[in-house]
């Protein structure tokens, strides 16, 4: 048996790893804004952002949806976005794409 038993494991015998753990516990959660909450204008940004992803607002990823707190930088963030992965590298955009679907789907994403 180690230095602790399991039941004083959790208070006793505090790790880094532990640490951490209590340290996310406090993290604040960013909730997603509600489509009737934004403005307009903001409704308009999203639905153009959505219509770039080929989807529709209300079946955006959550990064997108997280971000839609500040709609203009939504939008600036998916075209910076758009832009970098096309660029030309040392990774050619087909892998890039390639790399982008098989990751997409070992995370089980639905779009």
């Amino acid at each position: 048996m180690g230095a602790c038993s399991s039941s004083l494991r959790a208070t006793s015998c505090a790790t880094p790893w532990t640490a951490s753990l209590r340290r996310l516990a406090n993290v604040p959660t960013l909730r997603f804004p509600r489509l009737e909450d934004l403005s307009p204008e903001d409704c308009l940004i999203l639905e153009r952002v959505a219509k770039r992803r080929g989807t529709t607002v209300e079946r955006l990823s959550e990064i997108w949806k997280a971000q839609a707190h500040w709609p203009a930088l939504l939008e600036a963030n998916l075209a910076e976005s758009a832009q970098a992965f096309m660029q030309v590298g040392r990774l050619p955009v087909l892998t890039k794409q390639a790399m982008h679907v098989a990751v997409s789907m070992a995370n089980a994403c639905d779009f």
